[in-house]
């Protein structure tokens, strides 16, 4: 073996690695068991030094030094490979061993490699932070709204995932584990209740702006009413002068007077833009009164009042109702379609020209 040993030692100067081969046959012929499990280590720390990973690893594995194999894929950066030695023999480290390559992800700035090694290691919490976290990057670059929404939903999705995982807890005992990690971490009930909301945010955002895009600008104004709810998510500037414009394009004159003066009251506002809205609020108001609606009177379901179609909340009996996905429109009927997966809704008259859920894109 110390023979074995030596001539290992010269493989470095010949670069016949393969070498070592030959001597593991050799040792399943002529040495006994623990007699190879110790050659077989001190050959995988040989291969270990010269950076062979997957020699050294094939070598551990040979001797069921697991661990050390692992430790072999850390230290030379193998970290996929680690990752499925550690789930394929079920070691307890790799809670740890995955946050340390997720760190090693990020810190390379593969995020998405990050978010889908989470995804397969079912941390769906941790993937769905990760998601999050890019696209309120992507949102506050203003640039692409559209991809902005897809990490939103992609987001969403992994919550709901990591909510179908709480209700598949059939024991008493796993219950109450995930209850008390709840308790331990409110972060996760606030993105269990707000899973959705980035998602509405970019969603109705691209939405007025198609509307305007097809000259339907009561629809666009409908929408941008809304986009009020989502300022933290979206900047304040982007919603109010989309509200602005679709209000002076469908002649909503008070829309138009509060959007303005919402405006003027963005503390980082440049002072040359500051200056040339309120000319342009000169402008429309000396020819326009700040009033008048162009929307249609609905009946409140709840408390039977007159309510604006545009609103979400009755303004007599401060109920809340939902919002459709398709339009826009506060759901204030009762024939309503509300989607598998994200229990969003629209009114049911819409579905038929749908092929898809809006928001989730999941097939109707």
């Amino acid at each position: 073996l110390s023979l074995s040993l030596s001539l290992f030692s010269c493989c470095p100067l010949t670069l016949s690695f393969s070498f070592f081969l030959l001597l593991l046959l050799s040792l399943s012929l002529t040495h006994s068991l623990s007699r190879q499990c110790n050659f077989l280590q001190e050959l995988g720390t040989r291969f270990a030094t010269v950076g062979m990973c997957e020699q050294a690893v094939t070598v551990y594995l040979k001797a069921s030094k697991v661990k050390l194999a692992v430790d072999t894929c850390v230290q030379l950066n193998q970290w996929d490979q680690a990752v499925t030695l550690a789930k394929l023999h079920n070691l307890p480290e790799i809670n740890t061993l995955l946050a340390q390559y997720a760190s090693h992800l990020q810190d390379s700035h593969r995020f998405l490699e990050a978010i889908e090694l989470y995804r397969k290691a079912n941390h769906f919490v941790k993937s769905a932070q990760l998601l999050y976290k890019l696209a309120d990057e992507v949102t506050r670059e203003r640039r692409h709204p559209l991809r902005a929404k897809k990490l939103y939903v992609m987001a969403a999705m992994m919550m709901e995932c990591y909510r179908s995982e709480r209700k598949k807890l059939t024991s008493q005992a796993s219950t109450t584990r995930y209850l008390h990690d709840d308790v331990e971490q409110p972060e996760v009930i606030r993105m269990l209740d707000n899973a959705w909301h980035g998602a509405e945010a970019l969603h109705f955002f691209l939405m007025a702006q198609r509307h305007i895009h097809e000259y339907d600008v009561k629809s666009a104004l409908r929408v941008a009413i809304q986009l009020v709810d989502y300022e933290d998510i979206l900047p304040a500037a982007d919603i109010y002068s989309l509200l602005a414009l679709s209000s002076a394009l469908s002649k909503a004159w008070e829309y138009t007077s509060k959007s303005l003066a919402r405006l003027e009251s963005i503390e980082d506002l440049p002072k040359e833009r500051r200056q040339a809205l309120d000319e342009l609020a000169v402008k429309i108001f000396t020819r326009h009164k700040p009033q008048g609606s162009v929307f249609n009177m609905v009946t409140c379901n709840s408390c039977g009042q007159s309510m604006s179609d545009c609103q979400s909340t009755c303004p007599s009996c401060d109920t809340k109702f939902p919002l459709s996905v398709a339009t826009s429109q506060p759901l204030v009927g009762r024939h309503l379609w509300a989607c598998s997966f994200c229990r969003h809704q629209v009114h049911a008259n819409d579905v038929a020209s749908l092929t898809n859920c809006p928001l989730c894109h999941t097939i109707i």
